[in-house]
């Protein structure tokens, strides 16, 4: 689930015990600076690892730092087009935001937007 120009990582818990629930997490992170079409190719390889992976037989925490924004998740942003996507594909998987206030505050100490930290859960069906 690795690619060079992705940073990411995935970790499975499994145990032997009959009553556990295999969790998968992904911690992943998209630098600020990308272009529109990085962004782009961003989401379609967390979109690729999500398709190789059957999330639905685990407890799935998706995290990191986005560096998107989405009007969504907080009602204070302004919806970036790397937001649109994200929003699109945590959508599209049936992932949820659970981080709904800034997680960024301005240099002068103002929380000003939630465009970190985002993370999406699914639970097992």
């Amino acid at each position: 689930l690795s690619r060079p120009d992705v940073e990411s990582v995935w970790v499975e818990l499994r145990s032997n015990q009959p009553t556990f629930i295999p969790v998968l997490i992904c911690c992943s992170y998209r630098p600020p600076s990308q272009s529109s079409a990085e962004a782009l190719r961003y989401c379609e390889h967390l979109e690729d690892c999500l398709n190789s992976v059957n999330i639905a037989k685990y407890v799935f925490l998706l995290t990191g730092d986005y560096h998107a924004k989405h009007s969504s998740w907080y009602r204070g942003d302004t919806t970036s087009a790397a937001g649109k996507q994200l929003h699109h594909l945590f959508t599209s998987f049936g992932l949820h935001q659970l981080v709904n206030f800034p997680t960024h505050t301005s240099p002068t100490g103002t929380p000003s937007c939630c465009r970190g930290s985002i993370a999406c859960l699914r639970t097992r069906h």
